[in-house]
């Protein structure tokens, strides 16, 4: 899998043409690398893997209670919030990929970080297998990279850039069919990549309006998306009504999610 290699980026580019000469165009799920990458790890839509978004409104079991009391002068500084995302990981036993991103403190709490485990080894999905635990199960072994180190020492384990990926599948493709009778080489992406040429700025909007996060209302912003829990119906009116006037987005609603594979029962 080479990462955010979309089919329009390779579309009319030579990349593996000859060892891959077959391409195709295929539909990814719906949002981003955190349910993309573990919808192809396990083969199985986000409903039922349960890996679909970093971090949910859960403040019963937040893990993050102790921060919201942090100093926001502290805080807003990148390199402190990357310090601390490290401290937090090694503290909290998380195995899967974690950033504090760009959460505000004082809100932390109420939320919960769901991939605890990494989806990169056997038992590491929220809900069922994934292709590690059928290859354990096989005894077939199998080589991934790891993502926490840096992308000189991957690069030293399998090239990172588009040209030498393109020399080292070609030797591997070698290599193997020298081992084996037959050999089928797949090459895909988790995702595709589009230029950011608009400012969009949906947080600005909604902190306009005459009512109160924790109070009112919840929420996270994703990469693509903006995922809301409303406690009255006065914030759910105001603001579905502040984002159906933005032209840039929409609301996904219940029948489309469902559709999708990323309607989850407990909302």
């Amino acid at each position: 899998m080479v990462d955010a290699c979309g089919g329009k980026i390779i579309h009319n580019d030579p990349f593996a043409r000859q060892l891959a000469p077959h391409r195709k165009r295929l539909d990814s799920v719906f949002r981003y690398s955190s349910t993309c990458v573990r919808s192809i790890l396990s083969g199985r839509w986000p409903d039922p893997h349960h890996n679909w978004c970093s971090f949910v409104y859960d403040p019963a079991i937040s893990p993050f209670r102790s921060l919201r009391w942090l100093p926001a002068a502290l805080t807003g500084r990148r390199i402190v919030r990357r310090l601390l995302t490290r401290l937090l990981e090694v503290r909290l036993g998380f195995g899967g990929y974690f950033d504090l991103y760009n959460i505000p403190f004082r809100f932390i709490h109420l939320f919960d970080f769901t991939e605890k485990k990494s989806p990169l080894l056997p038992g590491g999905m929220n809900r069922g297998p994934n292709i590690f635990d059928f290859l354990t199960a096989e005894q077939i072994p199998y080589f991934v990279s790891d993502p926490a180190l840096t992308g000189e020492e991957n690069c030293d384990r399998l090239a990172a850039r588009l040209r030498i990926y393109e020399d080292w599948i070609a030797q591997l493709l070698e290599a193997t069919r020298q081992q084996y009778a037959e050999v089928r080489l797949y090459i895909f992406s988790d995702h595709g990549m589009a230029n950011c040429d608009q400012l969009l700025d949906p947080k600005a909007q909604i902190n306009a309006l005459p009512v109160v996060m924790e109070k009112d209302y919840a929420v996270v912003y994703d990469s693509t998306t903006a995922r809301f829990w409303f406690f009255n119906d006065r914030a759910r009116h105001l603001i579905t009504e502040a984002l159906g006037r933005e032209p840039q987005g929409r609301m996904v609603p219940d029948a489309e999610l469902k559709e999708l594979r990323a309607l989850f029962e407990d909302r």
